[in-house]
Formats: C-alpha cells, sequence, structure tokens
C-alpha cells in the first residue's frame, strides 16, 4: 500500500492543500506548527473517522480539527493498494464517506465496513483488514512527542511506569498496576486531583487573567477614549445641564432643578404680564413739557384776544386798510386840489409884486394865508389817517399774536396727540401709568435676565467641577486596570502549561494504547502471532540494535523478553529509553509484516527519534532506507539532522517542506 496524494479541503490548519506523496522514503519537514501531526491526523481520520474506541479524545480532536476560517470541513486521500488508485473522501462535517476506483471509476463505497470506518483498504482481499487500533499500533506513530512511538504500541513503561522491581520479565497484570498507577499520578482534565487537572486549573487560571487583562485594555481603551472626548471647559449652557442632570450629585441635581422651577416660575409672571406700546421716559418728559407750553400758548392767546377785544375787537384789517388808503388818496387830492389855486395865486402876486404892483403883496399874503390854513388841516387830517393806521397796527399785532399762539397750540396739541397716540394712551396720566407698567415689566425682565445669567454661571461652573471629578475617576479608574503581570509572561507560562498539559495527555492517551496494546498482544499475539512476530523481529532486531540484541520472544503473559548476546534475557523496562525506542520499532515492522503478510503497510512516524543519539539514528536510518525499497515509509520531522544523515550516507529519500499555516 502507498499513500500518493492527500487533497485537503479543510482540516486543522489546512485549508484546499494538496500534499503528493511518493513511494520509498519520504522526509516532511517542517517547523512547529507547520500542521505535521495535523496532516498524520488527517490521514487517519480519512480511514477512520473520528469513531476511535481507544481514545477518550476522539470527540475533542473533532472539534479540534474543525477549519478554522469556519469552511468545508472535508478531504479526500489517494493510494495505491494491489495496483488499484484508491480515493477516500470524507466529509467530517456530516460524518459521510465515499471509495472509489480512480482507474475504473467504481463506487467501491459498498465494500466500506459498518460506522464508515474502512477494515478493507483492499476491496478484492477480504483477508485484508486492518483496524483503528492495529492502525494505530502498527502503521502510524502519531504523537509529536518523543516517548511516543513506545507508548503507542506497549507502552513507554519507562516514561510511564516505576522500572519492574527484581524479575527479569514483567508480568501482564504488573504492567498494567504500573500503567494505573502512572495515570493516577496524571488524572484527567475532568478530575481535580492529578497533574493534568492542576495543569487544566493553571491554564484557565492564566487563561482567565489574559482575558480579564484583555477586558480591562478594552475597558481601558474605552476609558481613554471617554476621558480624550471629554471638553477641557463647558461652553454651552444646554451641555452643562445635561451633565449637571446626567451626571450630577443628588444636591447638584436638587439645586438644578430648584433653578429651573425658579427660573419657570418668573418666566410664566415675566410671560403674564400686560404688554405696555412703546413708551419711554423721554417721551413722557417732552408730554410734560408739552404740556406747559401749550398752557403757555393758550394763555398768549387768551391774552391777545383780550388786547384785541379791546382794540376795537375788529379784525378786518383788509376793510381798514382800503379806508385808511382813500382817506390817504382824498387827503392828497384835497390837497392839490385846493393847493394848486393859492399857489397859482402865489405864484401871481410874486409876479405882481417883481413887476412892480403893489397889490402883488396882497395876493401873496392872500395866498399864503389860505395855504397856511390848507396845510393846517391837511396836518390834522394826516395825523387822524396816521392814528387809524397805528391802531389798526396794534391790532393787526394782536391778531398776529393770536394766530401765532393759536398755531403753536394746534402744533403742540398735535405733537402731544402723535406722542399720545403711539402709546395708545388717552392722557399724559395715562402715559405715566403705562410708562410705570412698562418700568415694572423691564424690572422683572431684568431680573429673570439676572437668573438667567446667575443659573448659567452656576450650571457651567457646576458641570465644570462635575468634569473634573469625572476626569479624575477615569484617570483612577485606567490606573486600575494595568495588567495584573507581565502579558509575554503570563503567555508564556500558559504555553508553558499547555504543552506540559499536552504532553501528559499524550502520554495519557499513550498509557491507555498500551493498556489495549498490552491486553491485545497478550491475548492475540501470544495465541495466534507469537511465533511469526518473533521470527519477523528477530530479522530486524539484531540489524537495528547493532546485533547487542539477537533476538526476542513473547513470555506467557505477553511480555517481551529480550535475550542479549550474553544469553541474558532482560524486561523491556530493563533496557535504556533508545534501545526502547529501537525494540519497538521492530516490533511494530513485525506487527505489519503479520497483519499483512502480502501488502507492505506504510510505516508512519512522527518526530520518533527524539530519544535516539547520532549513531542509533544513523543505525535506524539506514535500515529505514532498506525497508524503503519494499515499503512506504513517512518521517515527519521539525529537525534537519534525519535530513543531513540520510545525506551523510548517501541514501534516496524525496523531501516535503511544509510551510507554517
Amino acid at each position: 500500500m502507498i499513500l500518493l496524494e492527500a487533497r485537503i479541503e479543510g482540516f486543522g490548519t489546512y485549508r484546499d492543500r494538496e500534499i503528493p506523496l511518493h513511494p520509498g522514503l519520504n522526509i516532511i519537514h517542517g517547523k512547529n506548527e507547520s500542521g505535521k501531526t495535523t496532516m498524520t491526523r488527517f490521514v487517519e481520520s480519512v480511514l477512520y473517522g473520528f469513531s476511535d474506541a481507544v481514545s477518550e479524545e476522539a470527540a475533542k480532536d473533532r472539534e479540534k480539527y474543525k477549519p478554522w476560517d469556519g469552511g468545508s470541513y472535508k478531504g479526500t486521500l489517494v493510494y495505491d493498494c494491489q495496483g488499484h488508485r484508491i480515493a477516500v473522501t470524507r466529509d467530517f462535517a456530516d460524518d459521510t464517506l465515499r471509495m472509489t476506483d480512480l482507474d475504473s471509476g467504481q463506487d467501491l463505497t459498498p465494500y466500506l465496513s459498518r460506522k464508515n470506518v474502512i477494515e478493507r483498504l483492499s476491496p478484492d482481499n477480504a483477508a485484508f483488514r486492518i483496524s483503528p487500533a492495529a492502525y494505530r499500533n502498527a502503521v502510524s506513530v502519531v504523537q509529536g512527542h518523543a516517548d511516543a512511538s513506545l507508548a503507542a504500541v506497549h507502552g513507554d513503561l519507562e516514561e510511564s511506569a516505576e522500572r519492574a522491581s527484581g524479575s527479569d520479565t514483567a508480568s501482564v497484570r504488573k504492567s498494567m498496576a504500573r500503567l494505573q498507577e502512572r495515570l493516577s499520578v496524571i488524572g484527567s482534565t475532568d478530575e481535580a486531583e492529578g497533574r493534568l487537572g492542576a495543569l487544566r486549573a493553571r491554564e484557565e487560571a492564566l487563561t482567565g487573567q489574559i482575558r480579564q487583562n484583555q477586558a480591562n485594555r478594552r475597558q481601558r481603551e474605552q476609558l481613554l477614549k471617554e476621558l480624550q472626548a471629554l471638553p477641557e471647559k463647558v461652553e454651552k449652557e444646554e451641555n452643562a445641564s445635561w451633565i449637571v442632570e446626567n451626571a450630577g450629585t443628588r444636591n447638584q441635581k436638587d439645586r438644578l432643578a430648584a433653578w429651573n422651577e425658579e427660573t419657570k416660575a418668573l418666566y410664566e409672571q415675566v410671560e403674564a404680564l400686560q404688554e405696555t406700546p412703546a413708551v419711554s421716559r423721554d417721551e413722557y418728559e417732552e408730554l410734560l413739557a408739552l404740556s406747559g407750553q401749550i398752557r403757555s400758548a393758550e394763555d398768549r392767546s387768551t391774552k391777545a384776544k383780550d388786547r384785541l377785544k379791546k382794540e376795537g375787537g375788529s379784525t378786518d384789517f383788509a376793510g381798514d386798510s382800503d379806508t385808511v388808503a382813500e382817506e390817504t388818496s382824498e387827503l392828497k387830492k384835497n390837497t392839490l386840489q385846493r393847493g394848486i389855486p393859492v399857489l397859482a395865486v402865489l405864484i401871481a402876486g410874486i409876479v405882481l409884486t417883481v413887476l412892480g404892483y403893489s397889490w402883488g403883496a396882497a395876493f401873496i399874503g392872500g395866498a399864503a394865508g389860505v395855504l397856511a390854513l390848507i396845510l393846517w388841516q391837511n396836518t390834522r387830517k394826516a395825523e387822524e389817517i396816521r392814528a387809524a393806521q397805528a391802531r389798526q397796527d396794534v391790532r393787526r399785532n394782536y391778531a398776529d399774536q393770536e394766530q401765532a399762539a393759536t398755531e403753536e397750540l394746534q402744533e403742540l396739541q398735535k405733537q402731544k396727540e402723535q406722542i399720545l397716540a403711539k402709546a395708545d394712551a388717552a392722557t399724559i396720566e395715562a402715559y405715566r401709568d403705562l410708562l410705570e407698567q412698562d418700568s415694572v415689566n423691564r424690572r422683572m425682565r431684568k431680573d429673570l435676565e439676572d437668573l438667567y445669567r446667575r443659573r448659567q454661571e452656576w450650571v457651567i461652573a457646576t458641570a465644570d467641577t462635575i468634569l473634573s471629578s469625572h476626569r479624575e475617576e477615569l484617570t483612577e479608574q485606567i490606573e486600575k486596570l494595568a495588567d495584573t503581570g507581565d502579558m509575554n509572561e503570563i503567555r508564556r507560562e500558559l504555553a508553558d502549561a499547555g504543552r506540559e498539559k499536552e504532553r501528559l495527555e499524550a502520554e495519557r492517551n499513550s498509557l491507555l494504547a498500551a493498556a489495549e496494546a498490552i491486553r491485545s498482544l497478550s491475548r492475540e499475539i501470544r495465541h495466534e502471532f507469537a511465533p511469526t512476530l518473533a521470527a519477523n523481529m528477530k530479522k530486524t532486531l539484531g540489524r537495528i540494535t547493532d546485533g547487542r540484541y539477537p533476538t526476542v520472544m513473547l513470555s506467557e503473559q505477553g511480555d517481551l523478553q529480550i535475550f542479549t548476546v550474553d544469553g541474558r534475557i532482560l524486561g523491556i523496562d530493563q533496557v535504556s529509553a533508545g534501545t526502547q525506542d529501537q525494540i519497538y520499532l521492530a516490533l511494530r515492522l513485525a506487527i505489519m509484516d503479520c497483519l499483512s503478510p502480502d501488502e507492505k503497510l506504510p510505516l508512519i512516524l512522527d518526530d520518533a527519534f527524539a530519544r535516539y543519539d547520532e549513531d542509533r539514528l544513523e543505525q535506524v536510518l539506514r535500515i529505514l532506507a532498506g525497508e524503503a525499497e519494499e515499503r512506504q515509509i513517512l518521517i515527519f520531522t521539525c529537525q534537519n539532522r534525519e535530513i543531513d544523515t540520510l545525506k551523510r550516507l548517501k541514501q534516496d529519500y524525496s523531501l516535503l517542506e511544509l510551510q507554517a499555516q
């Protein structure tokens, strides 16, 4: 049987990987966490699923190897068995299995045994059966630890139990007792007592510490964001009120409520005030001044009327002016009519006098007397006209004074009425009442503004105090959320605990497998395969131990008895750990030949040479290289010394490098 290819759709860290394998000796090299053990578990799980009755970790493995990305949980293994290229596809999610002959296309699923476990690897050979226990105890050494290769077959008695005391061979009962004793020391993860329980508790404590630190870090980040988001100072009243209402103390909230009630009550009073028209103190003073001016204008008007009445009371100034004008014109006319003849007589008298007439003087004297009389009469008439004109001017003056006072009074009344109308007031007293009401309104509004201002100052100051206190509290909380211990050190300790727990679990599984192997071997091999098994081991043991232990045999109790070159008989726990590895490798090869005499089964070794020194490693690799001429061998290793040794021995091998996923 030759494994040809692993097609992994999803298994553990693998996703959509095709891994080719070759006949002969294969070295699968990769660093830790590159998926070596996962690949060996994939091969076994495709063939047998997770229905392993030997390991109580089967259910945990089903969860353990679920793809990390949550995708399909499925894969195919292609192998050559007796000339047939067989493809086995298993869907681990719904636990379905399909087997196909790739050369003929034939569906071989009906050849599968019950519970989807492949026991007939060759569908045309009913006698060729490999059970899960046989696979683990012979074909595959899959533990990933130094001591796994022994424990998986017969129990690594040196590592898992006390050395046998006294006798050359160990009975099944004593071996089982030592295994049970070691198992009780290890315990299980579900038991409080035992090393596994203690490690699990330690893991849980460290994991809890990490989670708590992570939670603290997340909380610190949130608190830091909250701290950074806090304003240095509150500017807006609504923001300050929100802070007091939501983060203030009981007293602060009560004080804010009192402020709000007081403000609301005063606001309602202001809202209830009777609105006054536009009034002002200056206009009221102007009204008072206008009232005085009106009284003064009325007094002047009255006085002017009285004087005008005393002066005759007539206001027909146009008629009087016409009369004065007519009398003046008549005076001028009479003067001319009377004066021209007199003037002519006077001129004639002067001429006659000049001419020497004596009676010329009489003309002059008579004309002069008449002219004097005319002048006297005209003078009196002119004085009468002037007196009439003067009286007219006096009346006109008083009339003008009355008119001016009346016009001024009308203008003052108009101004007064305009001011009163703007305030919708009928009288100055009404205007005064409105002014007093406006003063009350203004005072209450001023009180409301002052209250608002004082409330705003208090709210903002209180909010700033709350912010400052909250800032201090956040800073204190952030300091309290510091990591408990160094996270790197905690993770290292957790990793150490995990590795130790994994090692103990592997050892425990190995011990369980060893117990089953001991029981199985003691029952079956003793009666059925003992002679053949001893003969097959003898072929390899001498070469693999460099002749120190030429042969072995199985006791009646199913224990290995090792014969030294000088004839002594030793139990398996009386030789060194490296020699035990060599003996059990020979035992595996012998078991495989017993289980499948016609078809060479592949041998899978996962870090199986950790306890080999350089000489033993060189010896075993030389033997395995020879064995690889007839059998496929897969060596999984994280070291380079197997490769270096094979190169030094000039042995052929195929190299597959696994990259960390």
